[in-house]
């Protein structure tokens, strides 16, 4: 599975974050909720945070 989100900000600028590392990291903490991947199919970023 791949753990990617795309991101646009206000100013115009885009892409995609890659949270594999993230998620999978041994200090995951919040984020290692993360690796399975139907939370993370409901993932999504919203003023800079991941919702």
């Amino acid at each position: 599975m791949q753990f990617r989100l795309r991101v646009h900000f206000v100013d115009g600028t885009q892409g995609i974050i890659d949270l594999l590392h993230w998620v999978h990291a041994p200090n995951a903490a919040v984020f290692s909720a993360l690796a399975d991947p139907a939370p993370f199919g409901q993932v999504f970023a919203e003023h800079g945070a991941v919702i």
